[in-house]
């Protein structure tokens, strides 16, 4: 056939960039005359604007594919020119598989029609360096510049197809040129609107990615800004979830029941956690910027492979807080305490495993029926998990290790801790003198107590107050129930509601001075709970002050003094009203070298350090 008209590349050269419709025409003609080779099993190979002839009306010319000079079968074997380990081609229009000397098939057509399309829409040669040598290293090593960032009005979709026909791996391109073809239609204004499918496209099944043209545009222009969200999602939920692990096993490792970690600790972790993971991410983050942000159809891919994981683990969550609370209200129908550390340790790991197990589930999803498979294997881990989070629900009363009414031996004895002139811990101790409960009736009804406690009732146990302190007003003098309504009102006041407003009514009307005791008590050993603050707000108020012993107020008034001046002035009081809580406060003031954070320190005062003396040989 004797063709008259003019070369592409030439064409190109002389007129740089050309439309968008005009360069999708063109490519589209030559997508088919490739489908008619592909379908006898020839790859051409050197596919290049200057291997597309123009023939006809230059305004919408019929293009001719020339030059099968270095194609081949697919599958041939024997000792040819373009065997495996030369290097065949343009180096710019060249895939990366070609460039290595690797053995080829269809999809290196597919690469160059989309590089083509490439300089046709941009009016750049997507690689074109110095020398062959160059262009060839460019190939293998680095992306082609974005289309949109040469010419911003290129569609988004469209460079999502220019991308995806030129990924580096053949397995991500269009896997036919026939769904090449099918995905460039929307944009070929020149074809007419009921376009025959070629016979290969009638035998051939199509990849489903491009059978929603319209879709497909749309997740293009969602794909970066829902990147964005899920990877910020994940990000987040990573970090505040090890973080929430940690104080978990902190927590475990009190060995007490809703022991909680101070606000000092809690920074501690998150720096900790930030600096562990702030360079690892550093280098995700970048690796994401430099391959993958500028790729669309990179970042759909990604996007692919993080959005189940991510949903996965934050439903597992989900659904094990609500199976927690469904084990609480419906199945035991009691208090499961969701504050115990425990859970703050297993629904985590538990929701991370899953997220891992569908993010690997995910990447390997090529393999036959491995979806399906992954899919009962997951729901069954949660519905396993889920099931676990119900059985762990009707024992955490017991797992929790509540404390039991202790007997009068076990109870602290405030004497041996003020025998060190070491601090003493922050732990609610007991004088020597405090009396046991009055009547077997009441120390019965404070077994029941505990017995709820145990069972985790909480507001079983504090509906059972009320009738302890009618049968033994001084009840709260007692040094086990003391520590308990300590332990109780941690627990009533982890949530805000009708349970901690009344174990609150009960501590500041009902305990007679034993509340005061109880909210300081709060106060110094339970910092960084809710009780800890509603204690810190009603030690302040005249009502629970006039209900208050006067060791109580000494103590409560060193603790608070705003300065040095305001604690000597203290002294007398100290001396006269003071028991062991006014002998710690005191040598907490006197055992403080600096006063940079706290109130007032006094290591070498020696009305101080009289003062001790005084109150160690009184106590």
């Amino acid at each position: 056939e004797l063709l008259e008209g003019r070369e592409l590349g030439d064409y190109l050269e002389e007129r740089g960039r050309v439309p968008v419709s005009f360069a999708v025409n063109i490519v589209r003609q030559v997508c088919r005359a490739l489908i008619e080779a592909h379908d006898k099993g020839v790859v051409h190979r050197d596919i290049k604007p200057e291997n597309v002839f123009l023939s006809g009306d230059i305004s919408s010319p019929i293009a001719k594919v020339l030059d099968f000079g270095i194609s081949r079968l697919e599958g041939q074997q024997g000792n040819t020119l373009t065997k495996t380990g030369f290097i065949m081609g343009t180096p710019s229009y060249m895939a990366p598989e070609q460039a290595k000397g690797l053995r080829v098939d269809h999809r290196v057509d597919i690469y160059s029609v989309g590089a083509i399309l490439y300089q046709m829409v941009t009016g750049r040669i997507p690689f074109d360096r110095a020398d062959a040598t160059a262009t060839l290293a460019a190939v293998l090593t680095e992306e082609p510049e974005p289309p949109r960032a040469i010419a911003p009005d290129i569609p988004e979709h469209l460079e999502m197809i220019i991308q995806r026909a030129m990924a580096r791996e053949p397995e991500d391109r269009f896997q036919s040129m026939d769904e090449l073809d099918l995905a460039l239609a929307p944009y070929d204004d020149f074809a007419e609107i009921a376009d025959e499918p070629s016979r290969s496209l009638r035998l051939r099944p199509l990849h489903p990615s491009v059978l929603d043209a319209a879709a497909e545009a749309r997740a293009a222009t969602a794909a970066r800004p829902e990147l964005t969200f899920y990877g910020g999602v994940a990000i987040f939920s990573c970090l505040t979830g090890l973080m929430v692990i940690v104080s978990a096993v902190l927590r475990l490792a009190k060995d007490a029941p809703y022991a909680t970690i101070s606000g000092v600790e809690s920074l501690v972790i998150a720096l900790v956690l930030v600096a562990a993971v702030s360079s690892p991410l550093f280098l995700v983050l970048r690796h994401v910027k430099r391959t993958i942000w500028p790729n669309t159809a990179r970042v759909l891919e990604l996007l692919t492979r993080l959005r189940p994981p991510v949903l996965a683990g934050l439903g597992t969550y989900a659904l094990g807080t609500l199976c927690l609370h469904a084990a609480e209200a419906v199945v035991v129908r009691r208090a499961v305490d969701v504050a115990w550390p425990g859970w703050d340790l297993v629904l985590p790991l538990f929701s991370l495993a899953v997220a891992g197990a569908t993010a690997v589930g995910v990447g390997t999803s090529q393999k036959p029926g491995f979806v399906d498979r992954l899919g009962l294997a997951v729901g069954a881990g949660i519905v396993a998990g889920l099931g676990g989070v119900i059985v762990l629900a009707s024992l955490a009363g017991r797992a929790e290790g509540e404390p039991t009414a202790a007997t009068p031996s076990e109870a602290p004895s405030a004497t041996a801790a003020e025998e060190s002139d070491d601090v003493p811990t922050a732990a609610p101790t007991a004088s020597v003198t405090d009396p046991p409960m009055s009547t077997g009736a009441a120390q019965a009804q404070w077994a029941k107590v505990v017995r709820y406690m145990e069972l985790g009732a909480t507001k079983d146990a504090i509906d059972s107050l009320g009738p302890l302190f009618e049968l033994d007003p001084l009840a709260g003098k007692d040094s086990n129930v003391r520590g308990g309504l300590v332990t109780l009102s941690v627990r009533a006041c982890l949530t805000q509601g009708d349970t901690c407003n009344r174990m609150l009514e009960i501590l500041t009307k009902e305990a007679g001075t034993a509340g005061p005791d109880v909210l300081f008590d709060l106060l110094t050993t339970k910092g960084g709970t809710s009780a800890n603050k509603h204690a810190a707000r009603l030690l302040k108020t005249q009502a629970v002050r006039a209900s208050a012993s006067p060791a109580l107020l000494i103590a409560y008034d060193l603790r608070t003094a705003p300065d040095c001046s305001a604690v000597r002035e203290l002294y007398l009081r100290a001396a006269t009203e003071g028991d062991h809580r006014t002998l710690r406060e005191l040598k907490m003031v006197a055992s403080r070298r600096e006063c940079r954070i706290v109130k007032c320190c006094l290591p070498d005062d020696k009305d101080l350090k009289a003062l001790i003396d005084q109150l160690k040989d009184k106590l």
